[in-house]
């Protein structure tokens, strides 16, 4: 493996992005940048994602308007979920956050078909300035990867409403409707696996309703 050269990172996850093009993809990062996020919608305009990220305190601060579009962009689409996990102090297991840097792609029946992993944050820093490490990994090592990467995507919370404010400092927050006002508070609170099966029985119980947009 190449690892003197300033690319090799980014080459090395383009390639196994190009190699894996069919698949839901899913990313885990200790941090991420708004500039990364914008490489990232580059190279998945074409196939979902769910991006679970550490740390989201960090990193967010300075990008230009190009960068913040493309993430902006990236976020709202319907195909991309962006989560947050992270355990405070007050946990009796005390802080921590999801620091892996995993590239997975799933296959059919739910089994992973690849898992690259290695160093590199989702930040332009880890993808083409740091010395990074990333390599994929095989047979028990995919496979135990994987199964934490869809612990964590199980665990974890939707920050899409936090980096949009990060995005767009100036934008204000979508009015709710009436049906549902007063539980956004507890929907932001609860873990994606468990909104998702609200949502689900929701809409199935909402299938003889006549459907309109608000």
């Amino acid at each position: 493996m190449v690892t003197d050269s300033e690319s090799a990172t980014t080459a090395r996850v383009e390639r196994f992005l190009a190699e894996y093009p069919i698949g839901h993809l899913y990313v885990v990062t200790g941090y991420a940048s708004m500039a990364g996020l914008a490489w990232l919608a580059h190279q998945t305009k074409n196939r979902p994602v769910t991006l679970v990220i550490g740390d989201l305190r960090t990193g967010m601060d300075n990008f230009n308007a190009g960068d913040s579009s493309q993430a902006v962009a990236f976020i709202t689409r319907p195909d991309v979920h962006v989560l947050n996990w992270y355990r405070t102090a007050k946990n009796p297991k005390g802080a921590a956050i999801a620091h892996a840097k995993v590239f997975a792609v799933e296959g059919s029946g739910g089994r992973p078909l690849a898992v690259l992993a290695g160093s590199a944050n989702l930040t332009m820093t880890g993808l083409t300035a740091n010395v990074e490490t990333m390599v994929e990994a095989v047979k028990e090592d995919r496979e135990a990867t994987f199964k934490q990467v869809k612990w964590l995507v199980d665990q974890g919370w939707d920050a899409s409403e936090r980096l949009l404010a990060k995005a767009q400092p100036n934008r204000q927050p979508a009015e709710q409707s009436e049906v549902g006002r007063g539980c956004l508070p507890a929907i932001l609170s609860t873990p994606w696996a468990i909104v998702t099966r609200i949502w689900r029985a929701a809409s199935g119980a909402a299938q003889d309703t006549p459907r309109h947009r608000g």
